[in-house]
Order: structure tokens, then C-alpha cells, then sequence
């Protein structure tokens, strides 16, 4: 008939939530150096760019990003604890994927550099959007669900 209680169980297989955890949390530290480079250097010296506000506007979108990555490392201590948060931060990611994809569609192409980021950033969510929601998956147990 149905399964026992005994059987089905809640948590993931733990080799597979410790490559999840290790595949999430390195790629997490990529954007953790980039934008704690990007906080110190600034725009660099240009001061035309400095002058309109571009260098405030850059680092501030670096410490944003910094704390993005660093709260990601912080989930995968516990990514069964963080389900929808961390899916809002694949969500985020994603989106700023979309926008680097507008920018090169309709402004002008980017550097090589930018376009495999681009490339990372819409395929990462793609990626560990659904290993995510196979390793955390509802599943039915005695007639009532369990998380």
C-alpha cells in the first residue's frame, strides 16, 4: 500500500547536499572577491567618472553584491534552513543576468569578460534552481506533507 513514516525521509542524501553545498558556496566566493576588488579600486582614477557620481554608484553596487555573496556562503551552513531565501538570491542573480543581456543586446556588446559573466549568471539560477528544489522537495508522507 503506502509507504511507512519510517521510510520517506526529509533530508537530502549527504553527499549530494555536500556537493551542493560546496558547487553553491565556491561560486558564491567568485562574486565575494570581484566585489570586494571592485569596493577598493573604485572607478580608478578617471575623475571624470568620479565626478559624476559614477565612483559612489559603483561602490555601492559592490558592497551590495558583496553582501549577496557572503549571505549566500552563510546559507550553505544550512541551505535546508534558508529554501526560499535562497531561491529569491538565484531569482536576484538571474535578474541582473537579464539586465547584462539588455545592456549587450541593445546598448552595445560587452567586453568577453562580461559576456561570459553574463552567461554564468543566467545559467547558475537554471542550474541550481531545480538541484536546489530536488534536494528540498515536498514530499508527501502519511497523508500530510512535510517540508
Amino acid at each position: 500500500m503506502g509507504r511507512s513514516r519510517s521510510e520517506v525521509t526529509d533530508q537530502p542524501s549527504r553527499s549530494a547536499l555536500r556537493w551542493f553545498r560546496i558547487i553553491a558556496g565556491t561560486t558564491a566566493l567568485i562574486p565575494v572577491y570581484l566585489a570586494t576588488r571592485g569596493f577598493l579600486c573604485g572607478a580608478g582614477d578617471t575623475a571624470i567618472l568620479a565626478a559624476m557620481g559614477f565612483d559612489s554608484t559603483l561602490r555601492f553596487l559592490y558592497a551590495m553584491m558583496l553582501g549577496w555573496g557572503l549571505s549566500v556562503v552563510y546559507m550553505m551552513r544550512s541551505p535546508g534552513k534558508y529554501v526560499g531565501l535562497f531561491r529569491l538570491h538565484l531569482a536576484v542573480l538571474f535578474l541582473g543576468g537579464l539586465g547584462r543581456a539588455y545592456s549587450h543586446l541593445f546598448v552595445a556588446p560587452q567586453s568577453s569578460l562580461a559576456t561570459i559573466v553574463m552567461f554564468i549568471e543566467l545559467g547558475l539560477p537554471v542550474l541550481l534552481g531545480p538541484w536546489h528544489a530536488w534536494l528540498f522537495r515536498r514530499r508527501v508522507s502519511g497523508g500530510a506533507e512535510t517540508a
